[in-house]
């Protein structure tokens, strides 16, 4: 169901805390800090309140790079047809290693 897709956008969703640009340590690859500095290039108001939950998805990208160059937002996803769930992330880094425990 995940790799042909059939599984709905809501189930792929995670949610991190954002904790304030100048709490995280220089260099921080936080999927939430990402998105907040994404946000504020379009919008300088939109940055995130601290405590916020900043939801996100995985999305599949080229070979190698890292994955926090492969984090959207869930409403970018719906926006662009171009962009798709990585449902082989999704499986081989979250569902297997709990199914392991």
């Amino acid at each position: 169901k995940i790799l042909k897709s059939k599984v709905p956008l809501q189930d792929y969703i995670f949610a991190k805390e954002y904790r304030g640009q100048g709490r995280y340590r220089p260099g921080a690859c936080v999927p939430a800090l990402e998105l907040a500095r994404q946000r504020l290039i379009s919008d300088r108001r939109s940055e995130p309140r601290v405590g916020e939950r900043v939801p996100y998805v995985i999305v599949y990208g080229s070979p190698g790079l890292p994955l926090i160059e492969l984090v959207r937002r869930p409403e970018d996803v719906l926006s662009n047809p171009s962009l798709r769930l990585n449902g082989t992330y999704y499986i081989t880094k979250q569902i297997l290693p709990a199914l392991n425990r």
